[in-house]
């Protein structure tokens, strides 16, 4: 409304009306000036043609009693003659006036005057002279004849301002009825505006009327006294009034006794004192309950930016008061379930900053009460030193907050924290999700974490119970193998005897029996590689050599009628980043599950297990398993067998832990699940296929790595020692025929080997001349000192000399010490001379 006020007093039509309106008044005073001006000087001139008029009948009369006037008559005719000449030049003089003062006619007529004035004038004061009365007739001949011509003049201009008053009243009478039009326009356009205003005005008011009964606010209004002008009947509702008992009242008057109008009042005199909007809340009971009001207030203008009173808004807000009371409660609630968690619970912002961080979570990353509670992830991160599983650190890129920063909605890890005194370790599982918003921007992260490292043990534990429990199933296969592989051994040794006694060579003899060794060496390799109880190290290694050492492994076991059969594509490269020892114990676990599923087939049918080994490419992510997996090459292994298979409500719950389906003594319920877990490990993924009385199908998908990187296969089986040349070994081990060995062995190759059986006395020989040494090669195991021991005196005495570990056992508490104290190489027995050369010479090139 005063918006449209405005807007009224602001019309450009406004000045349209009111410049006319100036102009017309200031040329109609003009018009006006100018009339009154022209009918002066037109009565002026009547009036002195009617003097002139007058003066030239007083000149006739005067003229005729002069003439006429004798002495006899005692002169009266002569003097009234004179007279009226007398007062015939004074009324000259009055028509001579308004002529121009640069007029001849007027300097002319104004000499006779003066010439006629002064005759009469001589003929008063003397007596009757002759010659003066010719004088006089004379000059009245001459001043009739300007007079008349003076009263030419004097008609002619009144001629001419008869017509000039007749312009002025033409020109009045058009402008007037011009005037008259365009007032008569603006006036229709001002009844216009006028009426399109009202609408306006009355639509306003209507919005305003229908504004404020839709409303559930209470809308109001006060004057600069505090009397309502306006009540909404939402007021009703909220604080139980109504409107016809607070119109025309002030707060006082209206809600008597209310403890609130102190309050009332005193905003309004902020509002109306220029402070602008104020808000306040109170509380009032009203329908049965205790309301809540949120109430704001702004200033009402009125046209000109006066302050005139208070608008008021008025808001129930009972409901989302107590839903914030609600609100709060929960969130205490869930701050303390979170707070009495025993699993780690960070939330991150956008920008990294920890909205929350739980107890739980700084005491399993070994935070002491005293440390200071990180700010941001990058703090958090930055207070502790993290691995993965195979000893790397961790980058800060790596770490699962960053990632899922950068992108990713959810991320899964285990890492090792390391104490702050790096003596001891704990595994934590990291499980990260990222929350979004509809359009896909970040809201918040989540965080968990909980010591798995109790978890882990014992899966190493029932790892170990189930390696222990394949290798009880392999016995007799590796006793048998054994077996002949000894009988071979002692056969020909006795053949070798025999043909030296009779002159015959050895050498065949001699090349079987090494050839048996070498098997046995082999097959000790592969079941140390696959019982040993530390987790491996991962490196590149060939998945095909793998396979082949599990079957050759694994084959000896199977009962006659059971067939076991390879399928591995030629033309390709299996390399894969991977732990071998683990990779082992699933196939073998896969093998053994199979053979359980083939043993019961009836009599005369031959059970089928099957490897299939081959490489798979995927062009996009693709969920296999339960897994989701990223785009790239992978290695497919399958294990296929036309067992008994399994119903579909076995299969669900195959990678359950303890569920088996197995009698006692065949099976824990452990395998699969551990399986599972291998494959989740080396970031890849299990899917399992089956039906009761059709067999079971399982497929294994590992990432491939990059060709080009050297196979496990060829360092392995492809030793190419270099000559020794004269290099100075130090070979230490309780075993003499193993020291005597490798003394006839290395020396053959080149080397200068000086062999030692006792441990206390080879630290005596380093310490008395370290320089005597190239390199030192010793056992792990051996009594009183071990080989500890001896790497602890080899650093002692020369620092930077190379040393080589060997034991047919290493835990991962073994390989930690012996890293800590600069081991160069670890070589796991049985070995070969070929095989120890060849590091020895990886180590002194």
């Amino acid at each position: 409304m005063t918006g449209n006020t405005e807007r009224l007093r602001r019309a450009p039509h406004m000045r349209l009306i009111l410049v006319p309106a100036l102009l017309a008044s200031v040329m109609t005073t003009a018009l006006v000036y100018l009339h009154f001006a022209d009918v002066n000087r037109l009565e002026s001139a009547n009036r002195v043609i009617r003097v002139q008029g007058r003066a030239t009948q007083d000149l006739a009369q005067g003229l005729l009693h002069f003439s006429l006037g004798s002495e006899e008559e005692g002169g009266w005719q002569r003097a009234r003659g004179l007279q009226l000449l007398r007062q015939a030049a004074d009324e000259y003089l009055q028509a001579v006036a308004v002529l121009p003062e640069a007029s001849d006619l007027r300097a002319e007529f104004s000499r006779e005057l003066d010439t006629f004035d002064r005759l009469l004038q001589a003929e008063t004061a003397s007596a009757r002279d002759a010659r003066r009365d010719v004088d006089i007739r004379l000059a009245l001949g001459r001043l009739q004849g300007t007079a008349e011509q003076v009263d030419l003049q004097l008609r002619s201009r009144q001629i001419q301002m008869a017509a000039s008053q007749d312009r002025v009243y033409r020109w009045s009478v058009a402008f007037a009825l011009l005037l008259f039009g365009v007032m008569a326009g603006l006036a229709w356009r001002s009844l216009k505006h006028r009426q399109r205003l009202e609408r306006e005005r009355l639509s306003v008011l209507m919005l305003l009327e229908s504004v404020t009964k839709s409303s559930t606010d209470l809308i109001f209004a006060k004057d600069r006294e505090g009397r309502y002008l306006l009540f909404s009947d939402a007021g009703e509702q909220i604080i139980g009034v109504k409107s016809f008992d607070v119109i025309g009242k002030t707060d006082e008057e209206a809600f008597k006794g209310d403890r609130h109008i102190a309050k009332a009042r005193s905003t309004d005199e902020q509002v109306l004192g220029g402070v602008g909007q104020v808000r306040y809340q109170f509380t009032r009971p009203a329908h049965f309950e205790v309301k809540t009001v949120d109430v704001v207030k702004s200033p009402l203008f009125d046209e000109s930016g006066v302050i005139t009173g208070v608008l008021g808004v008025a808001r129930d807000i009972t409901r989302m008061r107590q839903q914030e009371l609600a609100l709060a409660d929960s969130r205490a609630q869930l701050a303390a379930i979170i707070d009495a968690l025993e699993v780690g619970l960070v939330v991150s912002a956008p920008n990294g900053e920890l909205l929350h961080i739980n107890p739980a979570a700084m005491k399993l990353l070994g935070n002491d009460p005293t440390d200071p509670r990180p700010r941001t992830l990058v703090e958090l991160r930055q207070m502790h030193q993290l691995e993965t599983l195979d000893g790397k650190p961790v980058a800060a890129d790596h770490f699962t907050g960053d990632r899922l920063l950068r992108g990713a909605d959810t991320w899964n890890e285990e890492l090792i924290l390391r104490r702050k005194d790096l003596v001891g370790s704990r595994t934590l599982s990291f499980h990260g999700v990222a929350r979004r918003d509809l359009d896909g921007s970040l809201r918040f992260l989540l965080l968990t974490f909980e010591d798995i490292t109790q978890r882990r043990q014992s899966e190493n534990i029932n790892r170990q119970t189930q390696r222990l429990e394949a290798l009880g199933t392999l016995a007799a296969g590796i006793a048998h193998d054994f077996n002949n592989l000894l009988l071979a051994i002692s056969g020909h040794a006795a053949l070798a005897r025999a043909d030296m006694a009779g002159g015959v060579s050895p050498q065949e003899s001699l090349e079987q029996i090494e050839h048996a060794g070498k098997r046995a060496a082999d097959l000790v390799r592969r079941i140390l590689l696959f019982a040993r109880a530390e987790q491996g190290q991962r490196q590149a290694a060939d998945l095909r050599l793998v396979l082949e050492q599990t079957l050759k492994l694994f084959r000896p076991s199977l009962p006659e009628n059971v067939r076991l059969n390879a399928e591995v594509t030629q033309d390709q490269e299996f390399l894969v980043d991977m732990d071998a020892s683990q990779i082992h114990q699933a196939l073998l676990n896969l093998l053994t599950n199979a053979a359980h599923a083939v043993e019961d087939k009836p009599e005369g049918m031959r059970g089928n297990i099957t490897a299939l080994l081959s490489v798979v490419v995927l062009g996009e992510k693709t969920s296999i398993g339960g897994q989701v997996l990223p785009a790239g090459r992978y290695a497919l292994l399958s294990i296929q067998d036309n067992g008994v298979g399994m119903p579909p409500d076995v299969l669900e719950h195959i990678f359950d832990p303890f569920f088996t389906t197995k009698p006692v003594g065949k099976g824990t319920g452990l395998g699969m699940p551990m399986v599972h877990g291998i494959l989740r490990e080396h970031a890849g993924t299990i899917d399992v296929k089956s039906r009761a009385g059709e067999g079971t199908d399982v497929d294994l998908y590992l990432p491939l790595l990059q060709d080009g990187s050297p196979t496990a296969k060829e360092r392995l089986l492809q030793p190419q020692p270099a000559s020794g040349n004269g290099r100075r070994i130090l070979f230490v081990d309780d075993e003499a025929a193993l020291v005597r060995l490798m003394e006839r062995g290395l020396g053959r190759l080149g080397y200068v080997v000086t062999g030692m059986t006792d441990p206390a006395e080879a630290i005596r020989e380093l310490e008395a001349d370290p320089s005597r040494f190239d390199l030192v090669v010793t056992d792990l195991s051996m009594p009183g000192w071990n080989g500890f021991d001896v790497l602890r005196a080899v650093r002692a005495s020369a620092a930077g000399m190379r040393v080589i570990l060997m034991s047919g056992y290493v835990r991962q508490e073994d390989r930690e010490i012996a890293h800590s104290l600069g081991v160069d190489d670890i070589l796991l027995k049985p070995n070969s001379v070929d095989d120890l050369a060849a590091a020895i010479a990886r180590l002194l090139r």
